[in-house]
């Protein structure tokens, strides 16, 4: 019996764009914002590759759920054909059952100091009730 490797696979905002909430504070602005694989799912993505180069799995099926952009990746490597299969063909409800109460930036955070030796950052975080 051969072994298939299943990923996840996701789609995030880039790592490099600085993420802006919406002025009605209900997420993020998406619209016009870079979006690439999360990171993470590149590294599950690699090591599936490996794995079926040292010949442990025989295929690889990376499952991204999502709008078509989600895909595009994806549809670069392919050698087979992509199967979409809708929510409500599984019996899936899809209704959202989240409400957004509000999302807010983090706090702008205080300034650093810089320290001659590792006494001097002990004292500093024991004054700070850090250590």
């Amino acid at each position: 019996m051969a072994l298939r490797a299943l990923v996840g696979v996701k789609r995030v905002i880039d790592y490099a764009v600085k993420v802006r909430v919406k002025p009605d504070k209900t997420g993020v602005v998406t619209d016009g914002v870079k979006h690439s694989m999360n990171p993470f799912c590149e590294i599950a993505v690699e090591e599936a590759v490996r794995l079926k180069e040292k010949k442990i799995v025989s295929e690889i099926i990376a499952v991204s759920c999502g709008p078509q952009q989600c895909q595009v990746g994806s549809l670069k490597a392919k050698k087979k054909k992509i199967e979409t299969v809708k929510p409500a063909d599984l019996g899936v409800d899809m209704t959202s059952r989240i409400q957004i109460l509000s999302v807010e930036d983090p706090p702008q955070r205080q300034s650093g100091m810089k320290v001659e030796t590792v006494e001097d950052l002990v004292s500093k975080l024991r004054e700070g009730g850090h250590v």
